[in-house]
């Protein structure tokens, strides 16, 4: 059985294949390792950090260098900070710039296509700069030299299990499909096969929020009995 850490696409492929090794879903692994890293990335988010400042410009395209990884529609859903930086670093008590105030995100229009620009009210210092963080997807792609993989550790085998997950789901309504109730037929019958995995479904659907400590919570509520304040015990 394959085991973190993983370094491509293949890695997590390998992985979902011996936990669910059934061929007879419409997408491939690959297709499902996909889906679970747009899961993850929703969830947990890629945070990443861009340091600008030349003391004239006040406004950054976004989704253009340096912002190339800001991906519209996504990111800007997210928590975006700008911490005002001292020659050119990060201070050990940061500050931040204020939004609606300091600075802004802009919807705009260029020859039709929309774009998103980030607007100060002053432009940052080209000594001090500033560093503005927002959340994009994680990247995990190829094999090799040129592998790109940047889940962390920790949360690599969540990306297996949501893969896994989303993989039994897709065999299950597979199998659902198969089951032709008209003729009753006694050659194949599918309906045990759907519910196992659905239920395979579940277990992995629950290890993979375990894992990021989202998903279904628990709340007690009950009286308490009133009882007379003292001063001393």
């Amino acid at each position: 059985m394959s085991a973190p850490p993983f370094t491509a696409l293949a890695d997590y492929v390998t992985m979902l294949g011996q936990l669910v090794p059934d061929t007879k879903a419409a997408s491939s692994n690959e297709d499902f390792v996909t889906a679970a890293l747009q899961r993850l990335s929703e969830e947990s988010p890629c945070v990443e950090a861009v340091d600008i400042g030349d003391g004239t410009t006040k406004e950054w395209v976004l989704c253009t260098a340096p912002f190339d990884r800001w991906k519209n529609g996504f990111s800007e859903q997210f928590a975006v900070s700008v911490e005002r930086l001292v020659a050119a670093a990060s201070s050990f008590d940061p500050t931040f710039l204020e939004e609606g105030v300091d600075w802004k995100l802009e919807h705009r229009s260029s020859s039709g296509a929309p774009t998103l620009t980030l607007r100060f009210a002053t432009a940052p210092s080209s000594s001090d700069k500033v560093r503005v963080r927002f959340s994009r997807h994680w990247r995990v792609s190829g094999s090799g030299g040129s592998a790109i993989n940047e889940v962390p550790g920790n949360l690599q085998m969540a990306l297996v299990y949501k893969a896994a997950e989303l993989k039994c789901r897709a065999l299950a309504s597979t199998y659902a499909s198969t089951v032709d109730t008209g003729v009753s037929s006694d050659v194949f019958v599918a309906d045990p096969t759907h519910s196992r995995y659905l239920r395979q479904a579940g277990e992995y659907e629950s290890q993979y929020d375990q894992i990021l400590g989202v998903g279904k919570g628990s709340f007690t509520a009950g009286c308490v009995p009133p009882t007379p304040g003292r001063v001393f015990p």
